[in-house]
């Protein structure tokens, strides 16, 4: 059973949405610090009206001519904006403050919510290994209840794996990928300029705008050229985690598109930067532990090469248009980010893809 305060705890977070409570309050921040940055523009024309004199009083020294200690008074107008500009910064700074502790105490609650649910599939995990224990034990003493002993052990055992993929899965890969920033960053700067759209798979979700909208983020501060891109027609059954598609000429795609290898030991010698690119991306997701695939496509042979863009829309088993495999065909220069829904991790059996034949 689990402890009210938990059950409390819980309820809260189901009823209280504070991922979009905190990205609201973040752009409060920005606001504030757009009322500064105008605040000191505000107060220019009277810095500059106060310079104009000792400005001229220096250019009459170095040209020897007589110092006019005339005092001129700013005009109103000057005093008016000064002092406009004044309550503006006075806003902006308490505004950066009040929104920077609102911030702060919507993330404590994120990661409370976090810690809660763990707590919560952890204890659920232990009450259906003690179930299955039980059941064991009965079967062992009582013979005649075989029967009903099989089937609740096999119902605890379902229950139990439920439970343990539960438990691997609460790491949302947003807060994976925060904790690696530096290390993204670091991967893909070397290919700035680099264009990625990522593409948006039917109904999102929390865990996949947070991961979405992160992974944007990191791809501008790393340089590249980031695009958002939704897909309505994606399949119902799709598969779980990312995959990464992008067009290469090199002599290892052997058929129209094939799984891309991100940790090779080495590149193909005519491989080009956007394979390359494409190779580092999702090289660095799977060591941040987030379950990546890439799938690396060969060119059309032209423009309106209808058979090579038909492949490519039944890449996924429903065929409707706008899948990422055509989209890589239409912008050979632009690698494709699919996000799908949240996967579990650490060894736990994955659904395999529901995909056509990829062979010519």
């Amino acid at each position: 059973m689990l402890p009210h305060e938990l059950v409390t705890k819980l309820s809260e977070c189901a009823n209280t949405d504070f991922v979009s409570m905190r990205d609201w309050w973040l752009g409060v921040v920005s606001c504030a610090t757009a009322l500064v940055a105008i605040g000191l523009v505000c107060e220019a024309p009277e810095l500059i009206h106060d310079l104009i004199p000792i400005v001229r009083r220096i250019v009459a020294k170095l040209r020897k001519l007589p110092v006019e200690s005339s005092k001129h008074e700013a005009p109103d107008w000057v005093r008016v904006v000064a002092f406009f500009g004044w309550i503006l910064i006075v806003v902006g700074v308490v505004g950066e403050q009040y929104a920077g502790t609102k911030v702060k105490d919507f993330d404590a609650n994120i990661q409370e919510c976090s810690d809660a649910k763990v707590r919560e599939a952890t204890i659920d995990a232990g009450d259906a290994r003690d179930s299955a224990k039980t059941a064991h034990d009965e079967a062992d003493a009582v013979k005649k209840e075989t029967d009903e002993l099989t089937t609740r052990l096999g119902r605890a055992s379902n229950k139990l794996d439920d439970i343990e993929k539960a438990v691997l899965a609460q790491g949302p890969r947003w807060g994976l990928l925060n904790r690696g920033e530096n290390d993204f960053i670091e991967a893909l700067k070397p290919f700035a300029g680099q264009k990625a759209t990522v593409v948006i798979c039917g109904q999102d979700d929390t865990e996949r705008s947070a991961f979405e909208q992160t992974l944007l983020d990191l791809l501008s501060k790393a340089e590249w050229k980031r695009g958002y891109q939704p897909w309505n027609g994606c399949p119902t059954m799709l598969t779980r985690g990312n995959e990464i598609y992008f067009v290469s000429a090199a002599d290892t795609v052997k058929q129209w598109a094939m799984p891309y290898p991100c940790r090779a030991p080495c590149p193909a010698a005519n491989e080009d930067k956007v394979a390359l690119a494409g190779r580092a991306l999702c090289d660095i997701l799977r060591k941040l532990k987030i379950s990546t695939q890439a799938w690396m496509e060969s060119p059309p042979r032209s423009a309106d090469d209808e058979q090579a863009f038909f492949r490519s829309r039944n890449f996924f088993a429903n065929g409707t248009p706008g899948s990422p495999a055509e989209l890589a065909l239409r912008e050979p220069t632009t690698i494709f980010i699919l996000v799908g829904p949240r996967p579990p991790e650490f060894g736990l059996k994955r659904s395999k893809p529901i995909k056509a034949n990829h062979t010519q």
